[in-house]
């Protein structure tokens, strides 16, 4: 039987949505088709899919051979040190995290085994996090967990209730850390995105809600734009910045050292896009502020700019210590970055320039799995349409945007199928004759269902789009 045909309707202006439906599922880093979509494209051997898929396959956490082991306390103190199960316990998130996305694209039964044995190791032994360093490595593992977890657990790999049931409480442990103390830098923003991925395992949109807020409320603070005049503070002083002056796109981290502040912006786009599988655009929200970071470094890391002197003192360290201010003997230029899922969204969605990022993007190659924060964008990023139904099927229309439909006489014929829309905005649906048939503030426009005739999609600044259903 044929598929139907999926098409995309672009409207011309973001909003967010009010919070009040239920949570999606498998709803982590991807949505379902997106997984459905990566599968078929590693299936039939094309790039960069592939590429990204063996790197990931052949990593330190890809292998069957994985040697897992699950701690009921780890403690991991200042610098991880001492270091009882603290690298293991992160380690083991990936690991079950890279097992989960081979079992989607192979459906080999082993790798959803594994990934479930890892799982549950960690579930019925773990009971706490503890130490300086308790929080921070409870929220870095707690996002792979999490998102091992929603894809074992929605596609059918066979992991029984009463296992699920014992990982929910596990979740719930990780997310008192997640939730806990007064963090500000990039231990916070992975909180937040630790706070994200467990809420929406644990199907609580309660939880979801406060860790949107949390991601709202806190990255004005952690990245800088001109128009703050000073840097937004909440938790910490000013001096924290430990710069003289400050520049578009600077980072409360940037004068601690570069890799730091990478291990927050991760974990901010990491959040961003658990929201946007929810239908929630972050990345709409602060592209200005996010996409300067990432302009400003990018000059700096490449060599194009060199640092102001009045900025970090002219020195901004690769990586360092956990001093305030960054002492690695390495400075800036720092080499190439690539940051697949922020380009996908600011870029191919948002339409937004970013000549250097893209660069960056395609001369280094699939970007994998790394301590602490990063992961395989590439794989789970890169080049994935905005335009698929729930099996991964692609559009077959171009995605104009609804500004250009101002002549009426256009109708464009579809077939009943699952409509989603490339921004969040108010619609209303109408037959020709204006009565109203439902209207939304949300991604997704569901013609299933609906019997033949003609309809009009319209958003609130009255602009539309006439639809024959077929």
């Amino acid at each position: 039987m044929a598929k139907p045909i999926i098409f995309l309707i672009c409207l011309s202006f973001a909003c967010s949505p009010a919070l009040t439906q239920d949570l999606i599922h498998p709803g982590g880093f991807n949505s379902l088709a997106e997984l459905n979509f990566i599968a078929q494209k590693v299936n039939a051997r094309q790039e960069p899919w592939t590429a990204a898929f063996e790197q990931l396959q052949k990593g330190r956490w890809g292998g069957m051979d994985y040697a897992h082991k699950a701690y009921v306390e780890v403690i991991c103190g200042r610098h991880n040190d001492p270091n009882i199960g603290c690298e293991q316990m992160v380690d083991d998130g990936m690991a079950a995290y890279a097992q989960s996305m081979q079992w989607v694209v192979t459906k080999n039964p082993a790798h959803a085994d594994k990934a479930i044995q890892i799982l549950n190791a960690w579930s019925y032994k773990y009971e706490k996090n503890s130490d300086f360093n308790d929080k921070l490595l409870a929220s870095w593992a707690a996002v792979f967990y999490a998102n091992a977890a929603e894809i074992i657990r929605h596609t059918d790999a066979g992991w029984a209730d009463k296992d699920v049931d014992q990982f929910k409480l596990m979740a719930k442990k990780l997310l008192h850390h997640a939730s806990d103390g007064q963090m500000y830098n990039n231990a916070l923003m992975t909180q937040i995105e630790a706070q994200t991925a467990i809420a929406i395992f644990l199907d609580d949109r309660a939880q979801f809600e406060k860790a949107i807020d949390n991601w709202r409320m806190y990255i004005p603070t952690y990245f800088y734009l001109n128009s703050d005049g000073t840097p937004k503070t909440i938790r910490r002083p000013i001096s924290i910045w430990n710069s003289k002056t400050f520049v578009e796109g600077q980072c409360m981290e940037t004068c601690r050292d570069y890799g730091h502040s990478k291990l927050g912006f991760n974990s901010v786009i990491g959040a961003a896009q658990m929201a946007w599988t929810q239908k929630v655009d972050l990345f709409a929200e602060e592209k200005e502020r996010l996409t300067a970071f990432m302009n400003t470094h990018a000059k700096w890391t490449m060599g194009i700019e060199a640092v102001p002197a009045t900025v970090c003192d002219g020195q901004v360290s690769c990586t360092g210590s956990g001093s305030p201010v960054g002492t690695g003997t390495r400075k800036m230029p720092c080499g190439k970055d690539s940051w697949d899922t922020a380009y996908r969204h600011f870029a191919d969605r948002l339409k937004m320039q970013l000549p250097l990022i893209k660069e960056m993007k395609t001369t280094t190659g699939p970007r994998n799995m790394g301590r602490w924060t990063s992961k395989p964008e590439t794989l789970i990023s890169d080049g994935i349409p905005f335009t698929l139904g729930p099996d991964g099927a692609v559009s077959v229309l171009p995605s104009p945007r609804l500004s250009a439909f101002h002549q009426r006489e256009k109708v464009y014929p579809i077939h009943p199928g699952f409509y989603r829309l490339d921004r969040l905005v108010d619609w209303k649906l109408r037959d020709f004759q204006g009565r109203e048939f439902i209207s939304d503030r949300s991604l997704d426009v569901d013609f299933r269902g609906r019997g033949p005739g003609h309809y009009i999609l319209e958003n609130s600044d009255g602009n539309s789009l006439k639809i024959q259903l077929e």
